[in-house]
């Protein structure tokens, strides 16, 4: 039962990284891809509805996005107020994880499209997202105190893809990556460049 509900806490994944003996402070350097998913005009929308309406609301959002992380092998590291930050290739190692993160956004950007016409049909706003995405190396491991930690990553990497996240609406894009993700990259994707930003 605890592990069953730690599990839903945390990634499974993490559980079972920190049930395996990892609980010192600091961690190691890893390859990875960073995922940010947002929410346009979420603090509009949480202004014209009920608390109540903008957490099922929320949650249903989160559900489906989760599940298109999950499928590809990353972790649903938080939840950030309406954004989520993923990570591919922590703690698990991912041979091409610049490839699951990138089809992950994929399906997100489908399944947001979907999700939007349900919440429309319902009378609630419509649903529009932007994705950044950043490959790099992360330092992947504990925070915290001795009383209080939590499994994430740290580094420019996560910046970055932060950032790229917010440049979206700056450039009327849903999903943006970086030079680096894309060299990770094969020729099955449609690549537009928007050029240095």
């Amino acid at each position: 039962f605890i592990k069953d509900t730690f599990g839903k806490v945390v990634d499974p994944s993490v559980r079972d990284y920190l049930l395996n003996g990892n609980l010192a402070l600091g961690g190691e350097t890893r390859d990875v891809s960073v995922l940010f998913v947002d929410i346009r005009g979420f603090t509009t929308i949480s202004e014209k509805l009920p608390p109540a309406d903008v957490v099922n609301w929320l949650n249903q959002y989160f559900e489906q996005m989760s599940a298109c992380i999950i499928k590809e092998k990353g972790l649903v590291n938080k939840f950030i107020g309406d954004a989520i930050l993923a990570v591919f290739g922590a703690p698990i190692p991912l041979t091409n994880h610049a490839e699951s993160a990138v089809n992950a956004a994929i399906e997100m950007r489908k399944l947001a499209k979907e999700l939007s016409q349900e919440f429309i049909k319902k009378g609630l706003p419509e649903l529009k997202i932007g994705i950044g995405i950043h490959s790099g190396n992360v330092l992947a491991g504990n925070i915290g105190s001795l009383t209080r930690l939590e499994y994430t990553v740290i580094g420019d990497t996560v910046n970055i893809a932060s950032r790229l996240e917010s440049q979206c609406k700056e450039v009327g894009k849903d999903l943006l990556i970086t030079e680096n993700t894309k060299l990770m990259l094969d020729s099955q994707f449609n690549i537009e460049s928007i050029g240095r930003i």
